[in-house]
């Protein structure tokens, strides 16, 4: 089975304001792919808050909109309402940041937009968000790894950070990170680590040395 992630363009400017990169965002998707009825609240990136929509039987996913914890605002019952048939209609008759971005934030006109250009994507404007596709086929059971674990695949591939990094598909920064223990590889990444180490010779497809 497969889970299409459509992200809303409003959800995409918001995540690139709050500082976040695809490495977060791919932690995001991996704890959704696991429990798509997770809750907003996004671990480990400062209170950061998703609201999302998904369609069980379709397998898709609408990332509408993500904001920081401080900006939280009640919405009337009235602007309930509003978004419930938005939500409604989306599903077709079937539920640190950057402050220049979010200085004017209002929850409900921004949800508002994302859950219109949401039903604007669904009826053929394609420009309105992006797709991407992820199987929920049972992965093989592979263990955390742990910082000294990561240095030591490193180092047995006689390769720097940079370099192990532009194979793993991350960051520089994210593997130092790694390797201190500040951070650790979430679930695409910890996948990526576990073919390299069973089989070597993907890193000669991977890296130019």
């Amino acid at each position: 089975m497969y889970r299409q992630f459509i992200e809303m363009t409003l959800f995409s400017k918001a995540w690139d304001a709050l500082g976040l990169n695809d490495d977060d965002l791919n932690l995001l998707k991996h704890q959704l792919l696991t429990n798509p009825n997770a809750g907003a609240i996004m671990p480990g990136c400062g209170g950061v808050r998703v609201i999302y929509v998904y369609f069980v039987v379709r397998g898709q996913i609408y990332l509408l909109l993500a904001y920081p914890k401080s900006k939280q605002e009640s919405l009337s019952a009235e602007q309930k309402q509003n978004l419930s048939r938005l939500v409604k209609s989306l599903r077709g008759g079937i539920a640190v940041s950057n402050n220049d971005f979010f200085e004017d934030f209002n929850l409900y006109d921004s949800l508002k937009q994302s859950l219109e250009d949401a039903i604007a994507f669904k009826n053929g404007d394609k420009s309105k968000a992006r797709v991407r596709t992820f199987s929920t086929a049972s992965p093989v059971n592979v263990m955390p790894y742990k910082p000294a674990d990561v240095a030591k695949l490193r180092r047995s591939l006689n390769l720097s950070q940079r370099n192990f990094a532009t194979a793993i598909g991350v960051s520089p920064r994210t593997v130092e990170a790694w390797e201190a223990g500040k951070s650790i590889p979430n679930g695409v990444a910890t996948r990526m680590l576990y073919l390299i180490e069973n089989d070597n010779s993907l890193i000669d497809r991977l890296v130019i040395r």
